[in-house]
């Protein structure tokens, strides 16, 4: 029993280390996209990148997506009044539980190349599947647990009932 429940502690792990691989790997291109397309909504005007940003938001699994210009808050559009967990010096990308659920954050930079403004963009993502997959391997165990447990009931019960058979004969 305790096997089981290493055995599939170990499983667990190995299935959320690589669901964090492929979040990576897509938010590595998603970062590019939003880049790319930051730096040419940006040198046609602010109004163009925020009504791109607008477009964006209308994504149900966005949480926040903020944008400062030269370490400056300029657009703040959350799902949540105010929220928008920011840290200064953070990296790429972020994992992120927060009381809200997990988020998958994306940090994209770019420049303005007619103004020279520098222009940071965070995009944090809903990553409550994981909790949703944890919840329910969780259940899967406990009744991968129950099953094998009457099994072995039943057995030790078919033990017991032949061994008085053949004691009584």
């Amino acid at each position: 029993m305790i096997s089981i429940f290493y055995f599939n502690k170990f499983n667990k792990n190995q299935l959320k280390a690589k669901f964090a691989e492929i979040t990576l790997a897509e938010g590595t291109a998603i970062r590019s996209l939003v880049e790319i397309s930051g730096l040419h909504l940006a040198q046609e005007g602010e109004d163009r990148l925020t009504a791109f940003l607008n477009r964006l938001f209308a994504n149900e699994a966005i949480i926040y997506i903020g944008l400062f210009k030269e370490d400056r808050l300029i657009y703040l559009l959350s799902r949540y009044e105010g929220y928008f967990p920011v840290a200064p010096g953070q990296g790429e990308f972020r994992f992120l539980d927060t009381p809200v659920g997990k988020i998958f954050e994306i940090t994209g930079r770019f420049e303005g190349s007619s103004t020279g403004d520098r222009y940071r963009l965070y995009i944090g993502f809903d990553y409550e599947f994981l909790t949703v997959f944890e919840t329910a391997a969780g259940r899967n165990f406990l009744v991968v647990a129950g099953v094998f447990a009457l099994v072995v009931l039943f057995i030790i019960a078919l033990v017991i009932y032949f061994d008085r058979k053949f004691f009584q004969k």
